[in-house]
């Protein structure tokens, strides 16, 4: 009778040890949807260069200008996208010193940044936006204030 029991409890223990085991098992994980990119709350971000809406910009690696109303993460970079809608690599943002050219920043105590090596391809129509490389997959990017468009 004892050694009947002492099965009965095992046998007890072991099925419900396989039980938690089952539940507590990772389960696969279903693809995340795209979320969009964001800056800090309240950043905004304004393009100096090139100009907005300008056309005849140098196609190449041209440099891009821009002020944030404070400092944005290392991990955001900005983006070209034409009207097609294919984007060029993201170049790392740098900062930089206040171009002698701005009259006034559109905020107080601006924060500027440069981005070199853009690789625009000639004769296009492009926008510029923010991504930040830490927040994987995030789409839309982060536009910029005022919008950022301009021509090659």
């Amino acid at each position: 009778m004892f050694r009947t029991l002492l099965v009965l409890v095992l046998a007890s223990l072991a099925l419900g040890g396989c039980g938690r085991a089952e539940a507590a098992a990772p389960k696969a994980a279903a693809a995340s949807p795209n979320l969009p990119c964001s800056l800090p709350y309240g950043t905004r971000v304004a393009l100096l260069s090139p100009v907005p809406g300008s056309a005849g910009v140098a196609a190449g690696n041209a440099p891009v200008l821009v002020v944030a109303s404070r400092a944005l993460p290392k991990t955001v970079n900005v983006v070209a996208t034409d009207t097609k809608g294919t984007s060029s690599a993201a170049a790392a943002l740098e900062l930089t010193a206040a171009p002698a050219q701005v009259t006034r920043a559109p905020w107080p105590d601006p924060v500027y940044y440069r981005a070199a090596g853009m690789a625009l391809r000639a004769h296009r129509h492009y926008t510029l936006a923010l991504d930040d490389i830490a927040q994987n997959g995030c789409a839309p990017y982060v536009p910029i204030t005022g919008g950022a468009r301009f021509s090659t």
